[in-house]
């Protein structure tokens, strides 16, 4: 099973390269990305595009750690709980 995820996560990756080289194909006009007084590398338009999708993706998974973390750490307190409510019940009959 760990071979046919691991054949789709590079099957996946493989294809979306291939769909952001031929984005940046398609949207080729040079352009300089200009701000707080740093001007940046001069690259086609789609490959900015594609760096600021996988930018905005990362701060978004970043961003939701915090509230995930929480809900799984409460998730295991609630689960060492019930086995000790399971453990106590058991030695108690």
């Amino acid at each position: 099973m760990k071979i046919i995820r691991r054949l789709f996560a590079v099957s996946l990756v493989t294809v979306a390269a291939a769909a952001s080289a031929v984005f940046v194909e398609f949207n080729p006009i040079e352009t300089q990305i200009s701000g707080l007084g740093l001007s940046f590398l001069i690259l086609p338009l789609g490959a900015w595009l594609i760096i600021f999708l996988l930018v905005g993706v990362l701060l978004g998974w970043l961003l939701s750690l915090p509230s995930v973390a929480r809900i799984s750490w409460r998730a295991q307190r609630s689960e060492r709980a019930l086995k000790k409510q399971a453990n106590e019940k058991s030695s108690t009959q």
